[in-house]
């Protein structure tokens, strides 16, 4: 057997639920015809789960069937498939052991022994199980989508008209939520639904089309330009790049802006695969607002050099994100694009009034402390999403005073930002 095979054999349904079928069980072949033989298509038998990393990238299997042997190795690659496989795919394990080990909602475990009725029964009912928990989360794939784009949007404007051009995407992100009755915008700028019940995914993407064209053309009038709607795509594809299965609905929506698109983030997710650049954040800093103006007072780095980058143009522009005056801005933000001696950076903040030493009566004892964690840009689709951001900077939370942040805080930062990125 070839072992890097992935042909697909078909039974007499071609229309069968395809089975990816991971196993070194000398009857591996004759179990793979009884499965054709009840109707469906199976690629395999792939004699590891490394094989079956390979096969999941070139197509989705239906379910996937893993003959597993009780030793350690084979324990270990499983769970290993389990961490790996982000697309939510059922798999039935065929093992004589009674496993107590695996509690995954995905698993079902079947003694090899189990007749082709009760197998069939089995297969069918995961199978739809999965069909109908992906129809109930394309709502939230489309929710998820939408929260992840109008950010990178922002991030994508030229720097020139940023300020004024960010003001008319995020006033048409409001117009757009104030015209569907069941979402609302939370505290991070993000939509959330408050009513399950009569949310309309078709809807949803109806309204968000009209929205971004109307912001292609609002930023294509103010600007004298026509490169709103290349700007538009090219967020869409940063979204994307790493994304996994994208629903029918969400696909429709993507392909009325560019039919090439989807193409173009397949490249693009196979490009990273093999890219072996390492992913860690570069610094975590310390900037706070002294009576001199904001100052970088703590840094964590990778490289000394960085210190000195973070010049105080760099510090006074994040502070300007927060806000400027006496009215600042409390909670996470980002990514936000700098540069750092020609390369290119994108950053998260989190921001808080702190108690502190400084002397200016306006302020009367406090100051604003920003803790901003910086990556290379290209990790951007990387970045960890708002509730793991909640957790990395949890080491924060009872900070009352500027000097309760220190640089074993940062430290704390820098290690679970890295091992998220890991």
């Amino acid at each position: 057997m070839n072992e890097d095979n992935f042909e697909i054999t078909t039974g007499y349904n071609n229309f069968g639920s395809l089975i990816l079928l991971i196993s070194k069980n000398q009857n591996a072949n004759s179990f793979k015809k009884n499965l054709i033989s009840l109707g469906y298509q199976v690629s395999g038998p792939l004699p590891s789960v490394d094989h079956g990393y390979r096969a999941i990238r070139q197509f989705t299997p239906s379910i996937i069937i893993f003959d597993l042997d009780y030793s350690l190795n084979e324990n270990e690659d499983f769970q290993g498939l389990l961490n790996h496989d982000a697309k939510e795919i059922p798999i039935i394990v065929l093992s004589n052991f009674n496993r107590t080990d695996f509690t995954h909602k995905r698993i079902k475990i079947l003694n090899p022994t189990t007749n082709s009725l009760r197998l069939k029964e089995e297969i069918e009912s995961m199978i739809d199980d999965r069909e109908l928990r992906k129809k109930e989360t394309s709502k939230l794939n489309s929710l998820n989508f939408t929260n992840l784009l109008f950010p990178r949007i922002i991030v994508f404007l030229p720097e020139k008209q940023k300020e004024e051009d960010s003001k008319i995407v995020n006033q048409s992100l409001v117009n757009m939520i104030s015209r569907i009755a069941s979402l609302t915008i939370n505290e991070y700028n993000q939509i959330d639904i408050i009513n399950n019940a009569i949310f309309d995914e078709i809807e949803f993407l109806q309204v968000l089309n009209i929205t971004i064209e109307d912001i292609i053309y609002e930023l294509d009038q103010k600007n004298n330009s026509n490169t709103a709607k290349s700007l538009i795509c090219e967020a869409i594809e940063s979204v994307l790049i790493g994304w996994g299965e994208i629903s029918s609905s969400l696909l429709d929506f993507i392909n009325k802006f560019s039919s090439d698109l989807i193409k173009k983030v397949a490249i693009a997710d196979k490009l990273i695969e093999t890219e072996s650049y390492e992913k860690k954040c570069d610094f975590v800093g310390l900037i706070e607002l002294t009576d001199q103006g904001p100052v970088l007072s703590r840094i964590r780095s990778i490289d000394n050099s960085v210190k000195d980058k973070l010049d105080s143009k760099i510090v006074s522009t994040l502070m300007i994100v927060v806000g400027q005056g006496t009215s600042y801005h409390e909670g996470i933000y980002g990514p936000i694009p700098i540069s750092l001696d020609d390369e290119e950076y994108v950053t998260i903040i989190w921001s808080k009034v702190l108690k502190s030493d400084i002397l200016d009566d306006r302020m009367n004892g406090n100051s604003l402390g920003l803790v901003v964690v910086g990556c290379k840009r290209r990790l951007i689709n990387f970045l960890p999403k708002k509730t793991h951001l909640i957790n990395i900077f949890d080491t924060l939370k009872k900070s009352i005073h500027m000097d309760h942040i220190t640089d074993e805080s940062l430290e704390i930062i820098y290690q679970k930002f890295n091992e998220y990125l890991s």
